[in-house]
């Protein structure tokens, strides 16, 4: 599907990419879809797209954020996922299959969360760790609710969010930023992250930043070297 159909930008999301954030099986990502409107669903669902795609924009703008494929996999979901989200299309449609209730173990759940501890620094997503956990999509999600109360992606989110946390007051704040931290950890919107960072640690990143443990430079009359 052309972007140029929802918006003015001449590039292309690729059918395997949206097939995998809608969740499908590798037999469903064959079967023919389309957008059911040429807009978003209302103006808030606009807004978003307007949002996201200025986020983006500004990314891909900055070569050196944007770098390494952890940051650029992060952005090119967040697209697929806005667009699945805010236009209507005949992907999110359809009928849940009976087995993926009796897959949604807990060792699925456990066969997914190793391997998203253990791939976390890496461009993964849904089909990556659906293949991990050998279940349908669907069950995978129907698992992390039932056992986890999150989503597979939410669990990804928040363990590399626990990973930036840890690096922040390691990082020399004379030489790093929250940005870069962010970036390299598939954060690509820094104010996205902040919100997150927030609510799961009560503190804002750049004040975790600031507790290197080698503050002797920022003391009254020090001089940085």
């Amino acid at each position: 599907m052309a972007l140029a159909e929802v918006t003015t930008e001449p590039e292309l999301l690729p059918a395997s990419l949206v097939a995998e954030t809608a969740g499908l099986t590798p037999e469903d990502a064959e079967k023919p879809w389309r957008l059911l409107a040429r807009g978003p669903v209302d103006e808030a669902a606009a807004d978003v797209w307007r949002n996201t795609s200025d986020c983006v924009d500004r990314l891909l703008d900055n070569p050196p954020s944007a770098a390494g494929p952890l940051p650029a996999g992060t952005a090119a979901r967040l697209v697929a996922t806005t667009a699945l989200t805010v236009f209507p299309t005949t992907l999110m449609t359809g009928d849940d299959a009976p087995t993926d209730g009796a897959d949604a173990t807990p060792d699925t759940v456990h066969r997914a969360v190793a391997f998203i501890e253990a791939n976390a620094d890496r461009d993964i997503g849904l089909a990556q760790i659906v293949a991990a956990a050998c279940v349908t999509p669907r069950a995978l999600q129907y698992a992390f609710r039932r056992h986890l109360d999150t989503t597979p992606l939410a669990y990804l989110r928040r363990v590399r969010l626990d990973a930036a946390h840890a690096e922040l007051p390691a990082a020399d704040p004379r030489t790093a930023t929250v940005t870069e931290i962010a970036m390299r950890w598939g954060f690509a919107h820094p104010g996205h992250f902040a919100a997150h960072y927030r609510g799961a640690y009560r503190s804002l990143p750049s004040t975790t930043l600031n507790q290197h443990p080698d503050r002797s430079w920022a003391l009254p009359g020090a001089v940085a070297p």
